[in-house]
């Protein structure tokens, strides 16, 4: 029995036909807010509008959020109803802009696309770069396959040491300060916490060697930028 689901809102048009399409292709019944069972969030940067639509919604269970962070949600999270978000599923694209990253900083493009004259050639490898990638989930699992044919010794520092596959070492945040100084690349791929919210401080760039690039998939609210 297909089970009665609502997109909403509307105020994207685009990502709403989206959404609706992979309800019906689902075996979703598209129904409005006050007649289903689960609701499908069409709008992230619209949180203002979810109390109206919720209004009267007595027969909801289940919330669906379409990013992974659920930041601009938090304060409408309650028991009632089930809730789930996107984590993960852009993990894999993410993965790849950090890779593109890595290689256009190793290789200086950045600099080269704005040179107007010839300089002597900068760049280094991203082969054998020792990468320390704070968060283990999605991202990491996705970015590792991929650092794998570069050789790079690679860590995954989070929360708990339960071993990330792929990492040559998996360590909890203790372990931090230990690892920044034998670090090449430090990529920044975790959820926004108020534990992790300023992770990278001045003292934090202080420990790592001068040549150490850093780079930030995460939330912007991780790197203190006045430092």
């Amino acid at each position: 029995v297909s089970r009665p689901i609502a997109v909403a809102p509307d105020t994207r048009p685009e990502m709403h036909a989206a959404m609706c399409g992979a309800v019906d292709a689902a075996g979703g019944r598209l129904v409005d807010p006050q007649e289903a069972e689960g609701l499908v969030w069409a709008d992230p940067s619209r949180p203002d509008l979810f109390p109206s639509v919720v209004e009267g919604a007595d027969r909801l269970e289940w919330i669906q959020l379409p990013y992974a962070g659920i930041e601009p949600f938090a304060h409408h999270l309650n028991q009632r109803w089930t809730w789930t978000c996107g984590k993960g599923v852009y993990a894999p694209a993410v993965a790849e802009t950090v890779m593109a990253l890595a290689l256009a900083l190793c290789k200086n493009l950045h600099g080269y696309a704005r040179a107007d004259r010839w300089s002597k050639p900068v760049g280094r490898y991203l082969a054998d770069a020792r990468v320390t990638i704070l968060g283990g989930g999605g991202i990491a699992e996705c970015l590792l396959p991929l650092l794998a044919p570069f050789g790079c010794p690679t860590v995954v520092v989070r929360r708990h040491d339960r071993p990330v596959a792929g990492a040559d070492r998996t360590a909890t945040s203790d372990f931090l300060t230990e690892l920044l100084p034998e670090t090449d690349l430090l990529v920044l791929a975790l959820a926004l916490t108020s534990e992790t919210r300023g992770i990278v401080d001045a003292n934090t760039l202080d420990l790592l060697p001068d040549h150490a690039l850093l780079i930030n998939v995460a939330r912007g609210r991780h790197v203190v930028t006045d430092d």
